[in-house]
């Protein structure tokens, strides 16, 4: 598959994802398990060494939100982080491989605060209780970390 197209149906994919997480606070597998299988055909294609890797980031970035979305919910009583973001950190990490996983969640993180503190500028009422999908704000950070990784740029 050439990588421009495999570029736009990743940003496609990702910005499907992200609206659907922002109307419903849902991320689905009819989105997100064809990205991570899509991601590992492609690193098979382009860097079969690195097949490996990819795999066992993918199974990684979906354990790790796992454990924290059953984690948060132990201890907090209710939800806090869904699977389907654990499974769309699934897919970052087939596109990606390992050494993005941190820094694609890191970006996205800072997004959500970024945009938690700009909705409490326009006067919302921010607090603890508050949803803020994080679907859009990962996707965001998957896809730039992609563009640098095809770029030849990225520092991992």
């Amino acid at each position: 598959m050439p990588l421009p197209l495999a570029t736009a149906i990743l940003s496609a994919a990702l910005m499907i994802a992200g609206i659907i997480d922002i109307r419903s606070r849902r991320l689905p597998d009819y989105v997100t398990l064809p990205l991570t299988a899509l991601g590992l055909i492609l690193t098979l294609a382009l860097e079969p060494g690195a097949i490996l890797p990819h795999t066992l980031a993918a199974l990684l970035g979906f354990l790790a939100f796992y454990l924290i979305a059953t984690l948060y919910r132990r201890l907090r009583g209710h939800d806090g982080l869904g699977l389907g973001d654990a499974k769309l950190l699934a897919a970052a990490g087939a596109w990606l491989g390992p050494l993005n996983l941190a820094p694609v969640v890191f970006v996205g993180a800072v997004l959500a605060l970024v945009a938690a503190l700009i909705l409490r500028l326009l006067g919302r009422n921010v607090s603890l209780q508050m949803t803020l999908p994080f679907g859009p704000f990962l996707s965001a950070g998957f896809f730039g970390f992609w563009c640098l990784k095809i770029s030849g740029w990225s520092p991992f």
